[in-house]
C-alpha cells in the first residue's frame, strides 16, 4: 500500500536560487546528509538531470535508487518517479515552487511511496513524512545559507 506525505515550507531565498539547489543533483551530498553519491546518466538540453542514480543511507543500510525526472510544468514543478531501487516498489515525488514576496519562495514537497519492506502502515507513513520533512529542512538551510 502506498503512503503519501506532503509538507510546505517558506524559504527566504528567491525561486531561482531554490530551483538551482533542487536541479543541482550533483550537489545533493553537500546539503542532504543521507545522500552518499549521485550519478547523473542523462541530461536534457538545459543540463537538467533526466535519469540519475542516488545512493543514500536509509534504515541502517546503504540503498540505491534510479529516478526519472520530469520538467513538464517547470519552473512551477519538478517531479520524479522511481525507475528501480532498493526497499521501494514505487515512488513519485514532486516539488512545487511558488515565488513569494520579499525574496521568499514557498515549496511544497509531495511524496507517494510504496515501500517493499515489511513494516506496519503507521511506520511506513512515518518514513514518508520524515523524508519530506528532512528534505525541506535541508533545502531551506542550504538556500538561506548560500544567499
Amino acid at each position: 500500500m502506498s503512503e503519501h506525505a506532503s509538507q510546505e515550507i517558506t524559504i527566504e531565498a528567491n525561486a531561482a536560487r531554490v530551483l538551482e539547489a533542487v536541479l543541482e543533483l550533483d550537489e545533493y551530498p553537500l546539503w542532504i546528509p543521507e545522500i552518499i553519491e549521485v550519478t547523473v546518466f542523462t541530461r536534457d538540453s538545459r543540463g537538467r538531470a533526466l535519469l540519475a542514480e542516488l545512493k543514500s543511507n536509509a534504515m541502517g543500510r546503504s540503498i540505491t535508487h534510479i529516478y526519472k525526472y520530469s520538467y513538464d510544468n517547470y519552473p512551477e514543478e519538478i517531479s520524479w518517479t522511481l525507475e528501480s531501487g532498493d526497499m521501494t516498489k514505487s515512488l513519485l515525488g514532486r516539488y512545487k515552487v511558488k515565488e513569494g514576496s520579499n525574496d521568499s519562495t514557498t515549496v511544497l514537497y509531495e511524496l507517494t511511496a510504496d515501500l517493499s519492506v515489511a513494516l506496519p502502515g503507521f511506520m511506513k507513513r512515518k518514513v514518508a513524512e520524515t523524508i519530506v520533512s528532512s528534505a525541506l529542512s535541508n533545502l531551506k538551510t542550504w538556500c538561506e545559507k548560500s544567499r
